[in-house]
């Protein structure tokens, strides 16, 4: 066997191998989430928001003065709600980035 018909041979095993995995992962029902993943996407999103308007330490330090973990991964999904609520704070009325904290009532 040469080793042309060698690789032949694996790429042909490879690309049945693909199929495989591909009809196996389209039988099989999608699993849904569980509420600890659910949780640390909304965690994971909380945090890029911060990031986005350069309010990570903002967010830090309020849940320091709420007496949160100082892990975020700790925090509960009542607690990224209220971290979420906070940060939309400092949005402006137009959606954008403002530099200080809106005054407006979450309410309106």
């Amino acid at each position: 066997m040469t080793n042309a018909e060698r690789r032949e041979r694996r790429r042909e095993a490879a690309r049945k191998g693909l199929e495989t995995r591909r009809a196996k992962l389209a039988a099989e029902p999608p699993r849904p989430e569980s509420a600890e993943e659910e949780r640390l996407t909304n965690l994971r999103a909380v945090l890029r928001l911060a990031q986005e308007g350069r309010r990570e330490t903002d967010l830090y330090y309020h849940a320091h003065l709420r007496r949160w973990h100082h892990s975020p991964r700790r925090w509960t999904a009542e607690q990224i709600a209220e971290a979420r609520r906070f940060l939309e704070g400092f949005r402006d009325e137009t959606g954008r980035w403002s530099f200080q904290r809106s005054r407006r009532k979450p309410w309106l």
